[in-house]
């Protein structure tokens, strides 16, 4: 895995921070994580600005960049008025403190992210090709 990959598997894992400077204020409707998006199974042409274009195969679950982290306390899990889906945390423990992410789009066939951790920002986008190969692993898999 090349390291702005690992990068960006980190940004994803981490789930997106960002200081409490500059965060996405918006207003929306309080969520569980049940009610978070689950992008449709199979492979998906993920365009990053951090780490370029691959095709990723998703396995149906939880957006990785929304779901719950082990050692963070959601502050916010909220849909806008907008349909856009933003996800805070607090981290106790290690180099990431402050956790946001939003997601946005149709999560069948398009969508998009934005997602910062620390001093690195991301913005991607994906879209929807097929189903992935037989036997192919999902890299959304824990």
């Amino acid at each position: 895995m090349s390291g702005a990959l690992r990068r960006i598997a980190l940004i994803a894992s981490a789930g997106a921070a960002i200081c409490a400077c500059g965060a996405d204020t918006e207003p929306g409707a309080q969520m569980g994580p049940s009610g978070l998006p689950h992008p449709r199974a199979g492979l998906w042409r993920w365009a990053s600005g951090a780490a370029g274009v691959r095709q990723l195969c998703f396995s149906g679950q939880v957006l990785t960049v929304l779901a719950p982290r082990p050692g963070c306390t959601a502050l916010r899990q909220v849909m806008t008025r907008d349909g856009a889906f933003v996800v805070e945390a607090h981290c106790a423990a290690g180099p990431v403190r402050r956790i946001y992410a939003k997601a946005w789009g149709d999560f069948d066939r398009a969508f998009f992210t934005n997602v910062t951790v620390g001093d690195a920002s991301d913005h991607a986008e994906y879209h929807y090709i097929g189903p992935c190969r037989p036997g192919q692993k999902p890299d959304d898999a824990p």
